[in-house]
């Protein structure tokens, strides 16, 4: 599990200096990337496209290992600048190339920090606090 952590920092690392060709070749032939804001991209030549077509936004944090054996990163993006809170899922292969990369709002669960957008208000749509609160929601 080090070792994917690890690959999905390097991953990171390198989409956000756009190092395409270093991205490339941390992907199984059959990834499969999943962007709730910008679709979904298979095999290398859809990921090339995603590449290509999508610029390397935001500010994100170490990976951390998740428990089905991938790794997760959080980060930061605006999306009609707002900033929005993401998670960036990943799935690995035995011989530890990236199968699966799927982005998406971060979900409040298990009284992790408020955060999460509710897009109509700006806020917070457990707590109704604005992002960023110091209220921990379940």
């Amino acid at each position: 599990m080090a070792s994917n952590v690890a690959t999905a920092d390097a991953y990171m690392a390198a989409r956000l200096a756009n190092k395409n060709d270093e991205v490339l070749s941390m992907v199984a032939p059959s990834i499969v990337l999943t962007s709730s804001r910008d679709g979904t991209y298979s095999g290398l030549d859809g990921m090339k496209t995603y590449l290509s077509k999508v610029s390397p936004t935001g500010s994100w944090q170490p990976a951390s290992a998740s428990p089905d054996g991938g790794a997760e990163i959080a980060g930061t993006v605006k999306f009609m600048m707002v900033p929005v809170s993401v998670k960036a899922k990943f799935s690995f292969d035995d011989a530890g190339k990236i199968t699966s990369i799927n982005v998406g709002r971060k979900r409040v669960v298990d009284g992790a920090r408020c955060g999460v957008l509710n897009w109509a208000s700006a806020r917070c749509r457990t707590c109704r606090l604005p992002p960023r609160c110091e209220t921990l929601c379940s």
